[in-house]
Formats: structure tokens, C-alpha cells, sequence
């Protein structure tokens, strides 16, 4: 469907704003089709990155209650969207910072409106395929791997941020 109904349950699984946040969101859409046999969780990680710098790490998963052979297309849809979702926050972020650079400086007063409107600027770049785990740090993409999951990672375009 084009549009459906949405049930979001949002839970702090952590919160020490001198380290990092986390947060999981389950979604349920029972309106779709097997929508009463899926969810899916998205963990949203936010770190400090360095000065004028955030780290955003987004995973993402397609929980099944019940088997059914439209398991492989729900799961890419969902997967599929939380991508595109993510993509559309960042840039609206951006956006957002680009265009009100004064609520965003550090303690020194450092303004950060050159660095948005760069990145805010230059296309986003997939580095993955089917990904369920979004890195949308500005400054490195996160290198760890992580079995059985896939990355989209937002970058500045800079040749510092490719994977290894």
C-alpha cells in the first residue's frame, strides 16, 4: 500500500548525554499484508563525534512471529524504506542546521554552517545494498563489521569516508 497505519513504541535503552543515547522504536503496520506476524525494530545510537560533530549508528530488523513465503519481500521492503527514511531525516537535519547555525555551536561559539551546508550539499552515498545498519556520521563511517547485517553509511563526500 501507499500509505498505512503505524503503531511506534519508543523505548530509552540508554541515556547519558556525556557518552550516548540509545533508543529502539518496534513499528507494527497491521494493515499490510502478514502484518500481524512482523515488526520491526530500529535502534538509533547517538554519540558525540568530535567538535560540531555527531554520530548517528541506525540498525534495523524485520522480527517475524509467524513463517510465511512473503517473508523475503516484506523484509526487503522494510528494509527498503527504513533507508529511504533515514536518508530523508539527514538531509532534513542538515537542512535544518544548515539554516539555523547559531542553536548549534559548541562552547566556543564556533558556528557550523560550513560544514552542513557542504555535506547538506553532496549526494548520499550507499555502501551496502540491502542494509539493515545506517552509520550517519559526518566524519567516519563505522568500520566494525557486524555478521548477518548491512550498512548505509552517510558520508560527506570526502575521500576519507570510505569503507574498508
Amino acid at each position: 500500500p501507499k500509505s498505512t497505519k503505524c503503531y511506534l513504541r519508543d523505548e530509552c535503552i540508554y541515556r547519558d548525554f556525556d557518552n550516548y543515547v540509545c533508543n529502539l522504536t518496534t513499528t507494527r503496520t497491521p494493515d499490510v499484508p502478514m502484518g500481524s506476524s512482523f515488526c520491526v525494530k530500529t535502534r538509533r545510537c547517538i554519540m558525540w563525534a568530535g567538535p560540531n560533530q555527531t554520530r548517528v549508528i541506525i540498525t534495523c530488523a524485520v522480527e517475524f512471529t509467524k513463517s510465511g513465503w512473503l517473508k523475503g519481500t516484506i523484509e526487503k521492503a522494510c528494509i527498503d524504506g527504513q533507508k529511504e527514511y533515514q536518508k530523508r531525516l539527514a538531509h532534513a537535519i542538515r537542512k535544518y542546521i544548515g539554516a539555523h547555525p547559531s542553536e548549534f555551536q559548541d562552547d566556543i561559539k564556533s558556528p557550523v554552517r560550513e560544514q552542513f551546508e557542504e555535506s547538506s550539499s553532496e549526494e548520499y552515498k550507499e555502501q551496502g545494498t540491502n542494509g539493515a545498519d545506517m552509520d550517519s556520521d559526518l566524519s567516519a563511517p563505522n568500520k566494525a563489521s557486524r555478521p548477518n547485517k548491512h550498512r548505509l553509511s552517510w558520508s560527506n563526500g570526502s575521500e576519507d569516508d570510505t569503507e574498508d
